[in-house]
């Protein structure tokens, strides 16, 4: 899988999909799903630039153009009438430059030790658990978190773990949890969660948790948390 890639056919979908609202252009009611897929590639992106900001110092402003595309910060933006604009064309271009590096760079696999994986499934128990009594999350997102943390349990709860299937699992967890938080208003629950989903991807990326992509998804989802 090559994030930079896949990402540029999201955003090629998405700009040129028929429809007006950004919800009925990214897929209606698979909305969910495919922005949470965008999100979870993002992750990588980010955290893939944030080891290599010597050689491509725009590598910060590329993910923050990149997340305001994703989830854009207007208000209510899944439902709002809000043309999808296209990334520009120098930015696809350092986008396609870096997924050939990724493909003699990209990270190389996790193996996480007994008491990492124990650790690991009592965080995603805790966001399960934190997912069941947000009152503000609708039927649809919770049912969606659930299933994917679910997921994610299953694949760690054996013997043997898969763990390149495992940290996708997990990456998608992050993904989608992170688009919940950054499209909620500010609660003390909201801010929790975003601090859990940020220990989720540091098993798995060493520097995940002060990377680019925490700082971006920070400051992009607080603000959005305090502004409404």
């Amino acid at each position: 899988m090559n994030p930079f890639t896949e990402l540029l056919t999201i955003i090629d979908d998405w700009t040129h999909a028929p429809g007006q609202t950004i919800r009925t252009k990214r897929g209606d009611s698979d909305v969910w799903p495919n922005i949470d897929r965008a999100v979870r590639l993002l992750l990588e992106i980010s955290d893939f630039l944030h080891d290599r900001q010597d050689a491509f110092p725009n590598g910060q402003q590329l993910t923050a153009v990149l997340w305001d595309f994703v989830i854009h910060p207007d208000a209510q933006w899944n439902n709002t009438g809000h043309s999808q604009k296209p990334v520009e064309d120098g930015w696809r271009a350092m986008m396609e430059a870096m997924a050939a590096v990724w493909e003699t760079e990209s990270a190389p696999i996790v193996v996480l030790d007994s008491a990492q994986l124990q650790s690991l499934r009592s965080t995603l128990e805790e966001v399960r658990v934190l997912v069941g009594e947000m009152l503000e999350l609708s039927s649809e997102e919770r049912d969606y978190l659930t299933n994917l943390i679910g997921k994610c349990q299953r694949l760690l709860d054996v013997e043997c773990v898969d763990f390149p299937v495992a940290r996708g699992a997990c990456m998608e967890v992050v993904g989608a949890a992170t688009v919940t938080v950054a499209t909620h208003q500010g609660t003390e629950q909201s801010q929790t969660l975003f601090q859990k989903i940020l220990r989720i991807g540091g098993y798995w990326f060493a520097a995940f948790s002060s990377s680019a992509v925490a700082e971006i998804a920070s400051s992009t989802a607080m603000r959005m948390l305090t502004d409404h």
